[in-house]
């Protein structure tokens, strides 16, 4: 096997960082701002401010001393940060303090090295901050590595972002709406905190899941690209300005997993079941018509079976694509699509052009969707039916399912329980059937 190029090393690395959050919390506190303060004096001596306020400087020091520590125990000494004026609207770390003065003193104190905007050219993604050996000794001779640290629930749990995707505060428009959303998540996050969730896995099947999570990191940056059991909060986001398009959860560690290591969860140190919502989309699509959805709409009728998960995800690009031709841009550059179909096309295919006539024609009765860019609103109707099953699990049952999308992963005696609260919720939302779906994707349970 070739080894890896430098960049191709630097890629996984960077890609393994650790997100950073501020909703960590110190078990010393005491300690923790001792520390802080040393550091905040070599940050003012190496990059000073035209006024010291050490008031407000102090914690936000505090709060990355902690990412740090997370960094160096899970990210590989790697830390992603946004450098983005638009990020830190509203939040306890302001842009002024955390990218102009420490993260600026850090790298004059060669305690940094940055990879701005991911590393060579890979844009898209936030900076990441390598930490050098030399802060890993200065943190070290602190005291810091022992200090215990608590991941907290988030403040804000509904987060809305705009047009150019930077975090904005809730406007006056949407504060109702929003503030029932927030009340709803803070049921859920209390529920979770004080539910043990785990995954059974051996010290080598960890590395194994790193390593996947890191490689499907580096090219899809939404998902995390290490394994922290800590991070079992939830937030709802919605984009562009509205409650009306996305609104899916994001957070929890079995969201960026590998699929085939979620049937390895634990709730309650018990095995879990997980229910999918199959073919949600065309589902919610067909209902909004007043049309039965055909029984697996992403088989079509001539294609070979094999070509189902090609049909899936082009009906995805079809739905989030605003006209055809960009439908067909994305489609030909898709790597997953590409590497399903093998450069092969299915019988009596000669083209994606071809491709997307066929799903057009079989699924005629929603085709005036495609290319419309419904697929962004679709989300937000599916994260609200997951809300809801959410919630239904909590009230009725006592019991927490963990979603994953348009699926749900339950205590394996709680599974009848989630398929009926699943077919409820979706035709209390849509007035229409559905069809529900155990997970087959499975790891050997069995060890030597």
């Amino acid at each position: 096997m070739r080894e890896p190029s430098e960049k191709e090393r630097k890629r996984l690395e960077c890609a393994g960082a650790y997100w950073f959050s501020d909703e960590l919390k110190s078990g010393d506190p005491d300690l923790l701002t001792d520390v802080a303060n040393n550091l905040l004096e070599l940050i003012y001596q190496a990059s000073p401010p035209k006024r010291k306020h050490p008031k407000i400087h102090l914690p936000q020091v505090e709060m990355f001393l902690l990412n740090a520590l997370k960094a160096l125990d899970l990210g590989g000494g790697f830390l992603a940060i946004s450098k983005a004026a638009g990020y830190y609207t509203g939040k306890k770390i302001s842009y002024r303090v955390m990218v102009r003065i420490i993260l600026s003193g850090l790298k004059k104190l060669g305690f940094l090295i940055e990879h701005k905007g991911y590393y060579e050219g890979i844009t898209g993604y936030n900076t990441r901050v390598g930490i050098t050996d030399t802060f890993a000794n200065w943190i070290s001779d602190a005291d810091l590595y022992a200090t215990p640290m608590i991941l907290t629930k988030p403040e804000r749990p509904l987060k809305i972002k705009d047009n150019s995707k930077s975090i904005i505060k809730t406007p006056d428009h949407l504060m109702a709406k929003a503030t029932i959303i927030e009340d709803d998540m803070k049921v859920i996050n209390d529920f979770l905190e004080k539910t043990d969730i785990d995954i059974a896995a051996t010290n080598e099947e960890l590395l194994q899941i790193n390593k996947a999570m890191r490689e499907k990191a580096v090219n899809d940056k939404s998902r995390g690209g290490h394994l922290d059991l800590s991070s079992k909060y939830l937030v709802r986001i919605f984009n562009n300005g509205s409650l009306d398009h996305g609104g899916r959860f994001y957070g929890g560690w079995w969201l960026h997993i590998p699929k085939i290591w979620r049937s390895r969860i634990m709730i309650k140190n018990t095995k879990t079941r997980e229910l999918d919502y199959s073919a949600m989309h065309p589902r919610l699509l067909y209902a909004a018509e007043g049309l039965p959805c055909p029984d697996d709409p992403y088989d079509i009728k001539g294609f070979d079976e094999r070509y189902r998960a090609v049909t899936k995800k082009i009906f995805v690009i079809m739905l989030n694509s605003h006209n055809r031709a960009n439908a067909l841009k994305a489609i030909k550059k898709d790597k997953q699509i590409s590497a399903l179909r093998n450069k092969k096309y299915p019988k009596g295919i000669k083209n994606f052009d071809q491709y997307l006539q066929r799903i057009e024609e079989v699924l005629s009765g929603i085709s005036h969707h495609f290319y419309s860019g419904i697929g962004i609103k679709l989300q937000s109707k599916d994260s609200a039916i997951a809300a809801d099953v959410i919630l239904r699990m909590i009230k009725d049952y006592g019991v927490i399912c963990l979603p994953v999308h348009d699926s749900f992963i339950v205590e394996d005696e709680q599974t009848d329980n989630l398929y009926g609260v699943m077919e409820s919720e979706f035709l209390k939302h849509t007035g229409a059937t559905c069809e529900i779906k155990v997970s087959i994707d499975k790891v050997d349970l069995t060890q030597d």
